[in-house]
């Protein structure tokens, strides 16, 4: 079930005020903390005091084995935009929490891997390709293969380079049940290629597979169900173009594509309807 948008924004205050933040340390030293920033080489861990008043530790970054960090409030309020399919105020939100979270990035344990991850998804559904180039502006290594994969797919797409060149690539990312932000990736593309190729039942195949395996990523699907919607309308399957359009309408009202669902199968429709007497 969606959390109100109204309740997330509670949430994110309440955390906002109670964060806490852990540094581990190599030697087996935990360091609990408010708030970190980071300075250079080091990362200023600030701590409370008996008094209230919080003092800063000093830790060398390379004594530090990784941190955990509360889920930047922030970023719970991206997701549930993310879960009504809006990816514009996904990048919007997202902006700011690369910008604070970036000087934390190369640390494990940090938030900037999520961040990305959710930037990119949002990247895809509302194909705004200066908003890639500033993210690979300021590009720092995650260290997940899967991310590092889609960056370069999506590097490629931006400067105009056919995915299809990249055909061996996307087939291995997309076994069946793969669950990965690079296969919704490739699934997408092929659905696309089945689209132009008029082979409605691969593309029919190749969007759901979004649909079905990539629930962690509710950005990509608006799209699939479009492009399912699409094939489903070329072969006047009016029942099931219905079904994924209210389908669209009620999972993820904030998308752009449900507007566009609905006049492609009203279109498709009156396309359909025999001449008038």
């Amino acid at each position: 079930m969606k959390m109100p948008l109204l309740r997330i924004v509670c949430l994110c205050l309440l955390l906002d005020s109670a964060r806490a933040d852990d540094v581990y340390l190599k030697d087996g030293k935990v360091v609990h903390a408010s708030s970190l920033r980071r300075d250079g080489n080091f990362l200023f861990a600030k701590t409370s005091t008996a008094d209230g008043s919080g003092n800063e530790t000093l830790i060398p970054i390379a004594q530090i084995d990784r941190i955990s960090c509360i889920e930047p409030p922030a970023l719970l309020e991206a997701r549930q935009h993310a879960s009504l399919g809006n990816a514009d105020t996904v990048l919007q939100k997202t902006q700011l929490l690369l910008d604070q979270n970036k000087p934390l990035a190369d640390i494990a344990g940090s938030a900037w891997p999520e961040i990305v991850r959710l930037r990119m998804t949002a990247i895809v559904a509302s194909q705004k390709t200066e908003a890639f180039f500033e993210l690979q502006k300021n590009w720092i290594p995650t260290g997940d293969p899967d991310l590092e994969n889609a960056a370069k797919w999506l590097g490629a797409a931006a400067s105009g380079i056919n995915l299809r060149t990249l055909r061996d690539g996307l087939k291995a990312a997309s076994v069946p049940g793969a669950s990965s932000l690079s296969a919704g990736i490739a699934w997408l593309e092929f659905g696309k290629e089945a689209l132009e190729a008029k082979q409605w039942q691969n593309a029919i195949r190749a969007f759901l597979s979004v649909e079905v395996f990539l629930k962690r990523y509710p950005l990509l699907h608006p799209t699939a169900l479009l492009g399912a919607i699409r094939a489903f309308a070329a072969t006047n399957a009016q029942k099931e173009g219905w079904t994924l359009v209210e389908e669209l309408r009620s999972r993820y009202p904030e998308s752009p594509q449900v507007k566009i669902a609905s006049d492609l199968m009203s279109k498709a429709a009156l396309g359909s309807a025999p001449p008038e007497k």
